[in-house]
């Protein structure tokens, strides 16, 4: 049990299973507009990897939190830094199979991730980093999963300029920020109240109420994506599914819940609409055999 534990706490803790989340976002985006992007899923995955824990590391070195996180952080920081330093090569390696024009829709994503913990922009007498920004921590999260999930898939793939990308991306926005604000729930004992975030300002309940709106925000954009695009009623409920089991996590998400109810349960979410868009059209079209 002991070692299952510590397997657990290395997925989470290293980022890895973020970084397998962006992935399952970017397989769904694949699913649902019908194109391949397994080329991009190695850069995704170590560019992702790199990010978040580039940003622990700057973030932890001045944390005042107490946290199992930050312990184990700073008992295997070594360890991250390898990581770090290895998933920025992979990163920069895999950057070549990307189409040049890529690169630059990319810039906007790695500059908001690289500058999310840097104290960098004036505010009176002090800098504060973008992630210190009021209101805007979320916003910047779901900005930047959705233009590598969704932006970047469909450029790779010469269909950007579509309808259908503009409906993908406004409704994996809406889905990305509602499952991001049980987040900032769970953080409510560690964040300055300077920051501003949902719960602060509106509540925990009321937080909960804003997330879930963001979901039906998601179906609905959802389903007259269904109505006007040409992917299956199989995929639809898939969508549906996925937003029904995000709103029962985000109605059990509070302060008291530990930390693996949201790195694990919420963050994996993503994960559960590739599995659902995945098994759903595959169990509905064995059956039709």
């Amino acid at each position: 049990m002991e070692l299952l534990k510590k397997i657990v706490q290395f997925f989470i803790y290293s980022n890895v299973f973020v970084s397998f989340c962006v992935i399952a976002l970017c397989q769904s985006t694949s699913i649902i507009i019908g194109v391949d992007s397994s080329h991009l899923l190695p850069f995704v995955f170590f560019s992702t990897l790199f990010a978040y824990n580039f940003q622990r590391i700057l973030r932890f070195s001045s944390s005042k939190e107490q946290s199992a996180h930050l312990e184990w952080f700073n008992n295997n920081r070594p360890f991250i830094i390898l990581i770090t330093v290895i998933s920025l090569s992979l990163s920069v390696h895999y950057a070549f199979n990307l189409s040049f024009s890529t690169f630059y829709f990319l810039i906007p994503a790695s500059i908001i991730s690289l500058s999310y913990p840097i104290k960098i922009i004036p505010l009176g007498s002090q800098k504060i980093s973008l992630r210190e920004l009021p209101i805007a921590k979320i916003f910047l999260i779901a900005l930047v999963w959705s233009i590598v999930s969704v932006a970047l898939v469909t450029l790779e793939n010469d269909s950007f300029y579509s309808l259908d990308t503009i409906l993908l991306f406004i409704s994996r926005f809406s889905f990305i920020l509602a499952i991001t604000i049980p987040f900032d729930i769970r953080d409510l004992k560690y964040d300055d109240l300077s920051l501003k975030t949902i719960p602060q300002i509106f509540g925990e309940q009321k937080a909960k109420m804003i997330a879930l709106y963001c979901l039906a925000n998601f179906e609905l954009i959802s389903i007259f994506h269904f109505l006007i695009g040409d992917f299956s009623w199989q995929i639809l409920l898939a969508l549906m599914l996925t937003s029904l089991l995000s709103g029962i996590l985000i109605i059990k998400s509070s302060q008291e819940k530990n930390n693996f109810f949201f790195s694990f349960w919420v963050e994996g979410a993503s994960i559960i609409m590739y599995l659902l868009l995945f098994l759903i059209p595959l169990a509905f079209g064995i059956l039709a055999l």
